[in-house]
């Protein structure tokens, strides 16, 4: 059995890792392998007879999500150990830990990744899924659930003492007697057993992100990540409406403001909804539209991403989440079947594109005869 930490970067993902593989090598039931920066065909051919055997475990630590990896949990040979935090922290820890800046994070394609990789770790079946706030603020109970997750017995009082060992005065020790190079060599480097390297913990201060980012930054940050942060309860600070009513006739007013080529205020109204909890599929996918038309394609992206993670098997959310992709300008390689299937599609190649999305004979007159842009 292989057992994936693969948290989100800078959530908690390394404590993590230390946890399972303290659990696994303390009682002989496996070893630890450490950091696969991409978990590739070559890796699940190596690994793969490994994962077969029941009596033993193989932790690594990982972070990007592949095709590779989910079809190995999918067999039952790999347990998924996830954790996530406030993408708009995970910025201004990436921007201190491997960029010069949290404006460099946002200039590139990072923030995207990041979300990329959640919707598709948190789709697989059966994953554990912690909240880097619960790491920081309740490490023992994080133990228990990672125990309980792999099949381990504990007491509250072992836990407790695991909980103790992983601290963050005693990870901040163990960083402190690392004999690494300095910045920046250093930032990339990290120690081969416990994956800690210079500057790992920063503050660990939930919510940093308001003293660090500027209110511009934090505008377009929670544009971009809308549906995201709400769904996962984080507030939205910037842009939370002053008071709570009920929103009626969201998509028949948005639909009208769209006909209207009001863009702009169809996104208030949409965005309204989605903070005061509406979860509906069409409203995230209708946002989605409404971004793609202003050309702001990283933000349709992350709604379509929702719309399909609420709705997966609606053709036009996946298609449409595919259409945000390349006009995203990445790479079709790194796009979801779905994804891959829109691509092709808009370039004439129907069949070819029906073909990946292994649709039923019966169907794919249909799909071919549709237009997709």
């Amino acid at each position: 059995m292989l057992i994936f930490c693969c948290g989100m970067m800078r959530s908690g993902s390394t404590v993590q890792y230390q946890i399972v593989t303290e659990l696994i090598e303390s009682r002989n039931l496996g070893i630890s392998i450490g950091w696969i920066s991409q978990f590739n065909a070559t890796a699940a051919k190596i690994l793969e007879d490994a994962a077969r055997r029941d009596d033993k475990m193989i932790v690594l630590k990982t972070h990007h999500y592949t095709a590779e990896a989910a079809s190995l949990h999918e067999r039952g040979l790999a347990k998924m150990i996830y954790s996530y935090r406030d993408l708009r922290d995970v910025v201004v820890s990436l921007g201190h830990q491997f960029y010069d800046s949290p404006e460099e994070v946002l200039s590139g394609s990072t923030v995207s990744r990041l979300l990329r990789n959640d919707y598709r770790w948190r789709h697989l079946p059966d994953i554990l899924v912690s909240r880097y706030e619960s790491i920081v603020d309740e490490l023992p109970k994080e133990v228990l659930r990672i125990a309980h997750h792999l099949n381990i017995s504990l007491t509250a009082q072992q836990a407790a003492s695991i909980a103790d060992k992983f601290s963050l005065a005693r990870q901040r020790q163990r960083i402190g007697q690392l004999q690494l190079p300095s910045a920046p060599e250093a930032a990339n480097i990290y120690d081969p057993v416990n994956q800690l390297h210079p500057g790992h913990i920063q503050s660990a201060t939930v919510g940093q992100w308001q003293s660090v980012l500027s209110s511009s930054q934090v505008t377009a940050l929670e544009s971009a990540i809308l549906s995201w942060l709400v769904d996962r309860g984080y507030l939205v600070e910037a842009t939370q409406p002053d008071r709570v009513e009920e929103v009626a006739n969201v998509e028949l007013e948005g639909e009208q403001l769209c006909r209207r080529g009001q863009w702009q205020k169809a996104s208030e109204i949409y965005q309204r909804a989605i903070r005061l909890g509406v979860c509906a599929p069409k409203i995230h996918h209708a946002l989605g539209r409404v971004y793609f038309h202003q050309g702001k394609f990283l933000a349709a992206v992350n709604a379509y991403q929702h719309a399909s993670a609420l709705a997966p098997n609606n053709m036009t959310y996946a298609c449409d989440l595919g259409g945000g992709w390349a006009r995203a300008k990445q790479p079709q390689a790194q796009l979801p079947r779905s994804g891959l299937a829109k691509v092709l599609s808009a370039q004439g190649k129907l069949k070819k594109s029906a073909e990946i999305l292994k649709l039923p004979t019966d169907k794919r007159n249909d799909f071919e005869a549709r237009s997709f842009l």
